[in-house]
């Protein structure tokens, strides 16, 4: 994750942790259950992330899982970055909602493959936000590259929904 994006969700207070996984095992506990972020033994480049020993989400074909961990409100956001360790889509996020009163809920892995520049959880729901992704914007017509260059994708998660949005800056 850019480190703008980790002083931002810092300096709201938010952030818990951000252990990072590679080649390993990373555990840690929150108030609803205890985290694993571990290499799956059988499966090179693939992560296995469990809650409380059940496996919510496979990561593949990646290099490296990274949880930052956001206490709000009464749950606790999980925000997964995947790094694939390549440059044609370098990152996917999937964001983990924990909460007493419910079973751990999981997205669907998103992102535009670039780097999260700014997560917040607040009121229940999580939202990160991030630019365009252009790998090679040389190929890119001048038009179309100009309006992603000033695009920031917003994902918000509630209620075990993922929703994107797209903004344009002027």
């Amino acid at each position: 994750m850019k480190i703008t994006g980790l002083v931002s969700a810092v300096a709201t207070g938010c952030v818990l942790a951000m252990p990072a996984v590679a080649d390993g095992e990373q555990v840690f506990d929150t108030r609803f259950g205890r985290v694993e972020v571990v290499a799956d033994p059988t499966h090179d480049f693939e992560f296995l992330l469990r809650v409380d020993g059940a496996v919510l989400h496979r990561f593949k074909d990646m290099t490296r899982v990274e949880p930052a961990i956001f206490d709000e409100n009464g749950r606790v956001f999980l925000l997964v970055e995947a790094a694939s360790g390549g440059i044609a889509c370098p990152f996917r996020y999937v964001i983990v909602e924990l909460a007493k009163a419910c079973q751990p809920r999981v997205s669907t892995e998103f992102g535009t493959c670039a780097e999260v520049d700014r997560a917040v959880a607040r009121d229940g729901r999580f939202v990160a936000r991030m630019p365009a992704y252009l790998p090679h914007p040389e190929l890119i017509e001048a038009k179309v590259r100009r309006r992603l260059e000033r695009s920031t994708y917003v994902y918000s998660w509630a209620g075990g929904s993922l929703r994107e949005s797209v903004t344009l800056a002027k």
